[in-house]
């Protein structure tokens, strides 16, 4: 934003009008915990430029910390982490989004007391601000390697659908991570078998990473939406079916559960 006071810079008093007085009221309104959390958004623009050159809105800050989230695998440094910085550039939003450089002086002044107001229920964010802003490089670092996250999804989604197998194992075990895996055949290699945990934790993944392209006109993104669509929709339906199963076991009906029993095996295959 441009500096509020260059509007009046090289103006003569005769061509100033009450905006002047107007701008010196707002800043004598001022307190010393407001000028407190407006230096702290100034000794850290250099982030907030960051956030604001890297994603649009809070939509996509949402979208950064949630694969941020299962990148870190749990770490729970990492995850305290990037919790902060949801957490900062959730409150400190009217400042980062809401504002360009040719942003008004009053739609400024605005916004600051927007910050304010909410910094003022929790004042620990100022300080919370300065920790998540002082290091760039780590978010810059942690967007880069999204790039990564989302191509390695993208080349096992099309490794499962061209070679993975649902499999529904009916035995003794009427629980749902006994009943449904995946079986991925692989040329001049052991199979390799996904847990329903794993298939659920793959899926939650794979939405993130298709969710930031759905909207894209890009051949390459849409194919790979349309993959995860079906991927999701064979897997919803194997999920259907085995809590069936264990509905039957829990109401003990026999003459269903004999017949599925002596099915043993039942497979999917995804790419049919």
């Amino acid at each position: 934003m441009k500096n509020a006071t260059d509007v009046y810079y090289d103006k003569k008093i005769s061509e100033m009008d009450d905006k002047v007085g107007d701008a010196a009221k707002n800043l004598e309104k001022l307190s010393s915990f407001n000028l407190d959390v407006i230096q702290a958004v100034i000794e850290n623009i250099a982030f907030i430029r960051w956030v604001k050159e890297n994603m649009i809105d809070l939509n996509e800050v949402k979208a950064f910390v949630d694969i941020s989230l299962t990148a870190c695998g749990g770490n729970p440094m990492e995850t305290d982490r990037i919790t902060c910085f949801s957490s900062v550039c959730t409150n400190f939003s009217p400042l980062i989004f809401g504002i360009n450089e040719n942003t008004s002086y009053e739609t400024f002044i605005t916004r600051c007391k927007q910050v304010i107001e909410t910094v003022g229920k929790n004042e620990e964010l100022t300080e919370l601000l300065g920790q998540v802003g002082k290091n760039v490089t780590f978010w810059d670092e942690t967007k880069r390697s999204h790039g990564a996250i989302e191509e390695t999804t993208l080349l096992e989604l099309d490794n499962l659908m061209k070679s993975g197998v649902f499999i529904m194992k009916v035995g003794g075990s009427f629980n749902l991570c006994d009943i449904v895996r995946l079986r991925v055949e692989r040329e001049n290699e052991n199979e390799k078998f996904y847990s329903l945990e794993q298939l659920k934790e793959f899926r939650s993944k794979l939405m993130l990473v298709v969710s930031k392209n759905e909207q894209s006109e890009n051949r390459a993104c849409l194919g790979s939406y349309e993959k995860s669509q079906l991927f999701t929709l064979k897997f919803d339906k194997i999920i259907e079916i085995a809590k069936i199963i264990t509905q039957l076991a829990e109401s003990d009906y026999q003459g269903y559960l004999k017949y599925l029993i002596n099915l043993t095996e039942a497979e999917s295959r995804l790419e049919e």
